[in-house]
């Protein structure tokens, strides 16, 4: 019976094994069995049964405000204000009244495989920039409450020729001159280039795409064969060369100039206390003290301070410095100065100057002298007759 929790949980392990434990599913049901975006939809737990309630600027942000995408092979990940939104949402600022605050239900009695921990991860980053495996989250456990206070540091570093990222130059994104050739993403990144450039190896490779993937109608989601044979070995390829060398034989992604970096202070308390699992129960949020301490927990996201850290990276040496240390130099060890450099000029101009009127006088004498031989010729010889 193909049901969702059972596809879940082969998925699940297939991942789980190594590559020596193949052959142990070369005659499974599942072997040529497609995901579909209602096995995805199905499998994994919803909004609905994520969240709760979620407030923003203590006004209600309703579940279909969040997105549903992947992180990894079947890692739902839900994403409010990312980059492929159907409306717009107002962006946490940095203003001291502005929080994001959500109350999360893990739903434990629902998963669908073994696993040594139970939360979530919390993954802050900007709204245009992709969410992919290697994107640094916090974990969170549920019977907490957290408070989570955002700093920003803007990045800028120099282009070519200072080798700002030491395995190879950045590309400037803000320049005029910058053209972005990214077919599946707006804005130019890292990760974006990363993950378009993942998305057409495994299509090549495999002909398929998974739900980490850039999402294309045109593309069908790889069978579970397809998955475990190919996909994985294709992914973790890529990735392990290409965060080494910023490359790969097929494409280049060079690291922007730019980058916004969101720092985290996270502190956590017990969640929910005694006297609020009452509240909670009225709501049909849980249904007892131990049920709450297992599933839940709320989380406050906002900004720490109102300024932003601008981080700029400039040259150690310029043209102007360098001259500057020549000069000195000089100065130290043969004592030169700006006089004196003008002393040797002088010299040099009067030196090229005298040459110069030599040589036209040179010139001049070698003109007249056969005459002047002639005449004194003609004066001294006697006469013949």
């Amino acid at each position: 019976m193909n049901t969702s929790s059972d596809l879940y949980t082969f998925l699940y392990e297939t991942n789980t094994y190594s590559l020596s434990n193949r052959s142990i599913y070369s005659e499974s049901k599942w072997n040529s069995t497609i995901v579909t975006p209602w096995d995805l939809e199905t499998a994994v737990l919803t909004a609905n049964e994520t969240f709760h309630q979620v407030y923003h600027r203590s006004g209600r942000i309703y579940r279909n405000d969040f997105q549903m995408n992947y992180r990894g092979a079947m890692e739902t990940c839900f994403t409010y204000n990312g980059q492929w939104k159907q409306k717009d949402l107002t962006p946490i600022i940095s203003n001291a009244d502005d929080e994001l605050t959500m109350y999360v239900d893990i739903n434990q009695d629902l998963y669908a495989f073994e696993s040594a921990t139970a939360g979530f991860h919390l993954c802050i980053h900007p709204p245009d920039e992709p969410l992919d495996s290697k994107t640094p989250c916090t974990v969170l456990s549920p019977g907490h409450a957290y408070e989570v206070k955002l700093t920003v540091q803007d990045y800028t570093y120099l282009p070519h020729p200072y080798n700002s990222y030491q395995s190879g130059d950045c590309v400037q994104t803000s320049h005029s001159s910058f053209k972005n050739n990214l077919k599946y993403f707006h804005r130019y990144s890292y990760r974006a280039c990363l993950q378009e450039c993942v998305t057409d190896m495994v299509l090549e490779a495999c002909g398929c795409i998974t739900e980490s993937e850039v999402q294309n109608a045109s593309n069908n989601y790889c069978t579970v064969t397809q998955r475990f044979k190919c996909v994985g070995y294709v992914r973790g390829k890529f990735y392990s060369y290409a965060h080494a060398n910023n490359a790969t034989a097929s494409c280049t992604c060079p690291r922007p100039c730019s980058d916004v970096v969101y720092h985290q202070d996270l502190s956590a308390s017990f969640f929910p206390a005694d006297s609020f699992v009452n509240f909670l129960k009225r709501l049909k949020i849980t249904s007892s003290l131990e049920h709450a301490r297992s599933n839940l927990l709320r989380i406050t996201i906002s900004f720490k301070s109102l300024m932003v850290t601008h981080v700029s990276h400039v040259p150690e040496y310029t043209s102007e410095d360098v001259i500057s240390s020549m000069g000195g130099f000089m100065g130290f060890f043969i004592g030169a100065s700006i006089l004196s450099v003008l002393e040797v000029l002088d010299v040099v101009l009067r030196t090229i100057t005298a040459i110069i009127v030599s040589y036209f006088k040179a010139e001049i004498v070698n003109k007249t002298k056969p005459v002047l031989t002639q005449t004194i010729v003609k004066d001294i010889l006697p006469t013949v007759e």
